[in-house]
C-alpha cells in the first residue's frame, strides 16, 4: 500500500490509542495530533487535516452503523 509516492503513513485506531500502523521508510506517524473522535465521523465522508505538516485523510471503520475505528492516511 505504502508503495503509492502519495502516501507516506497509514494508521487505524480506536477510541483511545492507534491500534495499527505503516509507515514509509523515515517517515513516523505524527504523535502530537490528538486522535479525531470516532462520533463525529459519518460513513461516506472523509476527515481532512494537517499534521506535522502531512495532509491526512481521515475515514471512518463501521460496524453495526456505527464507527468502531478511524483510518488515517
Amino acid at each position: 500500500m505504502l508503495e503509492d509516492r502519495d502516501f507516506d503513513y497509514a494508521y487505524v485506531f480506536d477510541r483511545t490509542h492507534i491500534l495499527a500502523s505503516a509507515s514509509d521508510p523515515g517517515i513516523h506517524v505524527p504523535t502530537h495530533a490528538s486522535l479525531p473522535d470516532l462520533s463525529s465521523l459519518r460513513p461516506g465522508h472523509s476527515v481532512v487535516r494537517v499534521a506535522n505538516k502531512y495532509m491526512e485523510v481521515i475515514r471512518p471503520i463501521m460496524q453495526g452503523g456505527q464507527p468502531v475505528a478511524g483510518l488515517g492516511l
